[in-house]
């Protein structure tokens, strides 16, 4: 399993990774975007500053943390997913 790519196929898109409660939360923090891309937490944070990435999606800033919206993020690993096949 890759890391890091140029490719929206090296990033885990499957869900399989996404627990079910995670689905009940508005927002998700980095570390578990990165979880679900299976990416490195770095490697979300630079796609945020520099607003790059294979998704463009944009996180909200309260108090100083980037949160991800949890509904977007299904959205893309399910257009993901289709995509693939």
């Amino acid at each position: 399993m890759q890391k890091s790519g140029g490719s929206q196929n090296s990033f885990n898109t499957s869900g399989k990774f996404l627990p079910v409660h995670w689905h009940s939360l508005p927002f998700l923090s980095t570390n578990q975007v990165a979880a679900i891309l299976c990416v490195s937490p770095q490697t979300v944070r630079t796609w945020a500053c520099y607003d790059s990435g294979p998704f463009k999606v944009r996180p909200v800033k309260p108090y100083g943390r980037l949160l991800w919206c949890t509904k977007e993020l299904i959205r893309i690993t399910e257009y993901s997913n289709t995509s693939i096949q």
